[in-house]
Parts: structure tokens; sequence; C-alpha cells
């Protein structure tokens, strides 16, 4: 019980912030809002491995998402939504 009163945790995310996507620095963990453009496409180029990408723009620019073994999200984003 002791251990559960003095568990501090690691760190902290501030997801209260957006970004824009030109403003993304390669590495870093970022909040964004974009709109969906382009259906997700899923690869498999194994067979207990899956590659899922979709493009999504905000009005500074376009970049891609990956997901791996993640085939659940494909019906998730609809082209023109807003994520």
């Amino acid at each position: 019980m002791q251990d559960l009163i003095t568990y501090f945790p690691r760190g902290y995310e501030d997801r209260s912030k957006s970004k824009n996507i030109a403003e993304l620095v390669h590495g870093e963990e970022a909040l964004i809002e974009a709109v969906v453009v382009s259906k997700m496409s899923t690869v498999r180029i194994r067979n207990n491995m899956t590659i899922c990408k979709v493009v999504v723009r905000d009005e500074t620019a376009t970049c891609s998402l990956t997901w791996f073994n993640q085939t659940y999200l494909k019906n998730k984003f609809i082209v023109r939504r807003k994520i």
C-alpha cells in the first residue's frame, strides 16, 4: 500500500497546445490538428507485420502518418474529416 501512495509519475505530456505541421521537428512528440486527405493504405510486408499509412494536412503543410500492426485503425480515418 505504501508504494502506491509514494508513486510519482516519471513525466508529463502537455497536450493542451497544438502545433502546425510546418513547425514539427523530427523525433519530437507533438499534438496536431489536421484534415484527412487520403484513405488509409495497408501493406502487409510479412506474415505478421502490416504498415498502415494515411496522409493529413493543415493550413501549413502535409504529412504522412504511419502505424505498425494497427489494422483496426483502417475505419477510423475518413477523408475530409478533421482529426
